[in-house]
């Protein structure tokens, strides 16, 4: 099989990426399937503007280096459990003063129960595992250190006769859960 990854990134006008990416995907047995994806996002940025007056900025580097490991098991023609694993570290090395994570390592350990009955009914239960390590330029006023979160999504839903569409309820962060989560 070719699998596709994704082609379409929201990187800074003017960026220049490289992207190294290794996937596979493996039937080990007729119920169980296991995946894994390696990759890893060099990008440079142009000189540009700060503001509404012409200010240089240097050229910017980032780093991004993430590994994704996935199985999901049909327990029954009824349920069926997966549980991954995610790791993503992010570098920028940033040359003005910014509020911006400069440094930005995620894992994510979600494991997913989804059920489905031969009316069309189907439910979700997903537990995802965070842990975060933030690091920002020393003048920065945002939140830094480690934080370790765990949320929990619902789903219950309904796929229509002739796979024509699905009506479904979906609760994300069922129990409200307060984190400070950051991206790149």
């Amino acid at each position: 099989h070719v699998v596709g990854f994704n082609q379409l990134y929201d990187d800074v006008v003017g960026s220049i990426s490289r992207f190294h990416v290794a996937a596979v995907d493996v039937q080990a047995s007729p119920t169980l399937s296991m995946g894994g994806e390696v990759g890893r996002q060099r990008a440079r940025t142009g000189t540009g503007t700060i503001n509404t007056t012409f200010t240089p900025i240097p050229e910017q580097r980032l780093y991004t280096e993430w590994l994704r490991i996935d199985a999901t098991s049909r327990a029954s023609s009824a349920l069926i459990a997966s549980l991954g694993f995610f790791y993503e570290r992010f570098k920028w090395d940033a040359t003005f003063p910014t509020d911006s994570p400069i440094r930005l390592m995620t894992t994510k350990v979600p494991l997913t129960l989804r059920s489905f009955s031969q009316d069309g009914y189907f439910g979700e239960f997903v537990i995802t595992s965070v842990w975060q390590r933030v690091r920002r330029l020393p003048d920065s006023t945002s939140p830094v250190g480690s934080e370790r979160f765990v949320v929990i999504d619902l789903s219950l839903g309904y796929r229509l006769p002739a796979r024509a569409g699905l009506l479904s309820v979906d609760i994300k962060n069922v129990f409200d859960s307060k984190f400070s989560y950051q991206d790149d």
